[in-house]
């Protein structure tokens, strides 16, 4: 015959160690298997597998002789017995949780124009876009960091930022946002260059005026120039000209696939439009050309 456990009954070793209702079930925490224990070990020796519950809580003894209680929080492995964290841990794991699925991410970032020609001002100005949970956020906080100093003129809504006043030289920002606890930092530069030019003319010697004149001109971050077609239609020199700063004696100036040494080079000193003087090296070939011809520098 079963024996009952009947409601009131005192708590026995038997129920200790025979934590099933009729139904197989284990029972909930009970104050008999609470301890507390004077070490992790001892729990999980004391508590068998056969006595344990997903969600049962015990007391271990700290050193300082207080008590942290213990769960088994998902199972009843002893893998599964973590400490009991505070509420307040709970709402941090929990952040903390809701952070990694959903981070903050930049939706938009745009900072102009930030390639400026040596010479020229701009007033540097960047807005951004937020989003987090597919959702487009404001930021609590932004702010702005130029050469290493902390910035004013961040709009009241921290999307924007305009320096209040002009810039002639390379800057570089660093723009940090924060969404609850959540941060994101973007690195933004200003720089001012000089360009290089290039193109056809029928004149030998080329001035300041004519080097401007050229056909094209890009940024002179290098004196290569990738496989260009120089149309000489009509009798011209193909012309390449870069500022003397970066130019070097093992440059090489390729003709429909073959090196070419037949060339003229001469320095001009150019002003550009802003006011700005520089020497440049003019690059030639030696002789008047008369049809496309593909040429790269390298």
């Amino acid at each position: 015959m079963k024996e009952e456990i009947v409601k009131g009954t005192n708590i026995t070793d038997r129920l200790v160690l025979d934590q099933t209702d009729e139904n197989f079930n284990v029972y909930p925490n009970i104050d008999a298997k609470y301890g507390p224990y004077s070490s992790i070990e001892q729990a999980l020796t004391t508590l068998v597998k056969r006595v344990r519950g997903k969600g049962l809580t015990v007391g271990i003894i700290q050193e300082d002789n207080t008590i942290n209680e213990y769960w088994f929080k998902s199972g009843i492995e002893d893998e599964d017995f973590v400490e009991k964290l505070p509420d307040s841990d709970y709402g941090d794991a929990i952040e903390e949780l809701q952070n990694a699925v959903f981070p903050l991410a930049w939706n938009s970032f745009n900072a102009g124009t930030t390639t400026i020609e040596k010479g020229n001002s701009i007033v540097p100005q960047m807005s951004w876009t937020l989003i987090r949970k597919g959702e487009v956020v404001n930021p609590d906080n932004a702010s702005v960091i130029e050469n290493g100093q902390v910035v004013g003129n961040i709009a009241p809504n921290k999307l924007s930022w305009t320096r209040a006043e002009t810039v002639t030289n390379n800057v570089s920002y660093a723009v940090n946002v924060q969404c609850g606890s959540q941060k994101l930092s973007r690195n933004q530069s200003y720089q001012f260059l000089l360009k290089k030019y290039y193109g056809v003319s029928n004149k030998t010697t080329l001035t300041s005026q004519d080097i401007l004149a050229l056909q094209n001109n890009t940024w002179a971050t290098s004196y290569r120039l990738s496989a260009t077609k120089f149309d000489c239609t009509g009798g011209n020199y193909p012309t390449y000209v870069i500022p003397k700063s970066i130019y070097g004696i093992n440059i090489e100036v390729w003709v429909g696939g073959f090196r070419n040494t037949d060339l003229i080079t001469y320095d001009v000193d150019v002003i550009n439009s802003f006011g700005v003087t520089e020497t440049y090296t003019v690059i030639r070939l030696k002789t008047i050309q008369t049809g496309v011809l593909n040429i790269e520098v390298k």
